[in-house]
Formats: C-alpha cells, sequence, structure tokens
C-alpha cells in the first residue's frame, strides 16, 4: 500500500509545512478502493497507525510539471471537517520524473482516464511501491529513517507519569501503546533520551505534561509521592484538574499504598489486575475518546 498526494497549488506544497485537506469526503480517499476507503476513514488510533505505515508519493497535477517527492506521514489530525496531515520529505535518486507519473499509470494505480493527475487529493493505493519502482533502479529509504522529533513542540497523545521504581512494568505499556497509536504518539523518557539530556529539564518536562499532551497517565505508587521528578509532573496535573480537566488526566494505581492524590470518590486502573498490553489498551481508549469529543466539540 502507499499514499498518493496530489496538490494543484503553484507555491511548492511539499516543503514540509503540514498540508490540509478542507472538502471532506471529496478530498480524502478519492480515487481509493472504496473498501479501503471504508476502513481507513474513522481516522481512530487502528487507522491511523495502518495509514502511517505507509510510504508516500507527494505528486503535484500535471499542469505544474513538477517532479513528485517521496516521504512518510508523521502525524494525521481530523477536526472541523477537515484532515491535516503532517510529512517529512526523504531524498531518493533517482526518483520519479512527473512524466513518469503518467508511464507508469497502470502500475501505480493512477487513474488517468478519470484526470487523477488533474485534482489536488489525497488516496490510498494497493500496490507494493517498492516492488513496482524497483525495475527502475529506485531504492525507497525505510521509514526508520525518518528525523526525530522536537519535543519540545511535538504534540504527544499520551504522556507518562511514573516512579523510577516503576519503570519496567511502564515501559511495556509505552512500547505497546506506540504500536496502536505510531510513533512518537507516547512521552516515555526512555524514548528520548537524547533531547532530555539538557539544562532545565524542568521546564521541558512542565511544557510537555501542560501544554503538548492530550492525556496524561500516572502511575501512582507509594514512591510516586516521594520522588522529585514526579512532583514537577504531578503539579502540572493538579493544575489541569484545577481547571476542570479531569477527563485529560488518568490514574493507574501501582499498589495499596495511602495516597493524597487519589480520593475515594476518584476512579483509576489498579496495574494489578491487568496485563500491560491490556492497560494500553485503556489508555489508547481514553486517547480516542479524547479525539472524538475534541472533533465534536470543533464542529458546533
Amino acid at each position: 500500500m502507499y499514499n498518493l498526494f496530489v496538490s494543484g497549488y503553484e507555491k511548492d506544497s511539499w516543503a514540509g509545512e503540514p498540508f490540509i485537506f478542507d472538502e471532506l469526503p471529496r478530498r480524502v480517499f478519492a480515487y481509493t478502493d472504496i473498501v479501503i476507503a471504508n476502513r481507513l476513514s474513522s481516522f481512530d488510533n487502528a487507522s491511523v497507525s495502518e495509514i502511517k505505515k505507509y510510504p508516500c508519493i507527494f505528486a503535484y497535477e500535471s499542469c505544474l510539471r513538477r517532479s513528485p517527492k517521496f516521504g512518510f506521514i508523521r502525524n494525521i489530525d481530523k477536526r472541523q471537517g477537515k484532515v491535516r496531515i503532517e510529512y517529512e520529505i526523504l531524498p531518493v535518486d533517482p526518483f520519479l520524473s512527473f512524466e513518469d507519473l503518467e508511464k507508469m499509470s497502470f502500475e501505480l494505480d493512477i487513474n488517468i482516464k478519470g484526470c487523477e493527475l488533474y485534482r489536488t487529493h489525497w488516496a490510498v493505493k494497493d500496490v507494493d511501491l517498492a516492488k513496482e519502482l524497483g525495475p527502475k533502479g529506485i531504492v525507497l529509504p525505510a521509514r526508520e529513517q525518518t528525523k526525530p522529533i522536537d519535543i519540545t513542540t511535538h504534540r504527544f497523545d499520551v504522556a507518562l507519569s511514573f516512579s523510577g521504581n516503576e519503570r519496567s512494568f511502564v515501559g511495556e505499556i509505552a512500547s505497546e501503546i506506540v504500536k496502536r497509536l505510531g510513533q512518537d504518539s507516547c512521552f516515555y523518557d526512555e524514548f528520548y533520551h537524547s533531547q532530555l539530556a539538557q539544562p532545565s529539564l524542568d521546564s521541558i518536562l512542565e511544557g510537555i505534561y501542560r501544554n503538548q499532551s492530550n492525556l496524561l497517565v500516572a502511575f501512582l505508587s507509594e514512591s510516586y509521592e516521594k520522588k522529585p521528578w514526579c512532583g514537577i509532573e504531578f503539579r502540572v496535573i493538579k493544575e489541569i484538574l484545577l481547571n476542570r480537566g479531569n477527563k485529560k488526566v488518568m490514574y493507574i494505581k501501582m499498589d495499596d499504598s495511602d495516597s493524597s492524590i487519589v480520593l475515594k470518590t476518584d476512579g483509576y486502573i489498579d496495574a494489578r489486575r491487568f496485563t500491560p498490553e491490556k492497560i494500553a489498551q485503556f489508555i489508547c481508549e481514553r486517547v480516542d475518546v479524547l479525539r472524538n469529543q475534541e472533533e465534536s466539540e470543533s464542529l458546533v
């Protein structure tokens, strides 16, 4: 499978800036097999994760006579009846020319008779891109070669707050979340060693937890309330709760210790009852609820 993006704008649409499709569903999954379109059009965690795995051709309408580019999707947001994609362009030499798209219309499943290359849209093609381009001497880079995100500006679906005593258990959950939501969806310190090795780390963490994460998950234990870094993170959580942001916070209790954090009226997940995979599922369900809520509010 691969994503085909076609732009008819005069400026360089594929220079790295996010691209917004604002005519749904006419522009999104046009020229796409109906079964594939129906499966992916919900933009839930599973479909977004699947779409992001596909390589991409970033093309221009034929009238512009500009050669396409290659890359991957980094993030997808759907709100206000629009879809925004963030992407990364990777250099490939040699790659396709604009004439090649028409010459290889059968191999790439491009509907020339339907004027597909004369319409700004996003299509998903049931084509093995590497296999079809191989005979032309084109070698595509792997997804793993994408550049690291900047944690001071990136928005995470979920951020995890925990004591180092719980690292092994939480690490399994973090890995499972990434499998379900995609790369760079979860802030877990082990994923970003290089960027956390800098001065004023407390300010960076406060920014991530306060402004750059949709859901904050606190793994509460006897040691959690004693650790200074947990105190920094929970200070942000208390501020969110003060502003009635209850839906943005999720508690996971690791033990039976009395906690000054969790009240008798607070709900939580008992980590001893579930596997890391199941807890990751619960977290992803909350992320989905927040996404749906945000989309519904944007349409009001």
